[in-house]
């Protein structure tokens, strides 16, 4: 028996970590909550496009790491002002049971809707820099298999800066490589994305390495 299925949740404790992202022109989330003995990965891809034609900065990645399912849900609601609406089904409560080791036919009906209100109170006012970019290196090749959250991910080594025509911009997959590949603090990785997009200027990776190339100097001569 399952109980409040279909019935909308709030998780509204993302809006602090996603109005941070959004300030800070990231257009990635990514973040661990352990709950009991379950691992719960919580994933938001800006400018993704899903199979459906959304916007993927609407859809929830759930990754269940022990039991190694992901779950995709549309969130419904005004984000800016902390309305993330989930709506539950059968095949996320089995998902959830599996990952938290949840046999039937105990005394008391498995509540998918505590549950949700639960890890929505676990979530993290805020997420450390290191923390997110070592979740987003760990876990973002679960999602990049279907919707490629990054561009040509065997590309790991920065080249340098492409100009851009004036009808095209950056593209968040190629950005968000910044963060799974390069070594730099959020302030510079932050700083160089900001003048990417002000210069209308994207980036090109090689699967081989040019020697000496880094943000710092790539941000100098821009």
């Amino acid at each position: 028996m399952v109980v409040c299925m279909g019935v909308p949740i709030n998780l509204s404790r993302l809006g602090p970590i996603y109005n941070d992202a959004m300030e800070h022109n990231r257009g990635t989330i990514a973040f661990e909550v352990p709950f009991q003995n379950g691992l719960f990965v919580f994933m938001m891809f800006f400018e993704q496009k899903t199979e459906a034609g959304e916007n993927s900065k609407d859809i929830l990645f759930l990754y269940l790491r022990r039991s190694k399912q992901l779950l995709e849900r549309k969130l419904y609601g005004s984000h800016k002002n902390g309305v993330f609406n989930i709506y539950t089904d059968d095949d996320i409560d089995k998902a959830v049971r599996d990952e938290l080791e949840i046999q039937g036919g105990g005394r008391q009906p498995f509540d998918l809707r505590k549950f949700f209100q639960e890890i929505n109170n676990a979530i993290p006012d805020h997420i450390d820099f290191g923390h997110f970019r070592k979740t987003l290196r760990e876990n973002f090749p679960v999602v990049n298999r279907k919707y490629k959250i990054v561009d040509d991910a065997e590309k790991t080594h920065l080249i340098g800066p492409r100009l851009l025509p004036p009808d095209k911009h950056p593209r968040e997959q190629t950005l968000r490589k910044l963060y799974i590949f390069i070594e730099a603090d959020k302030d510079t990785v932050g700083k160089f994305i900001s003048i990417l997009k002000q210069k209308n200027v994207t980036l090109a990776w090689s699967s081989k390495e040019k020697p000496g190339v880094t943000i710092e100097t790539l941000m100098r001569d821009l």
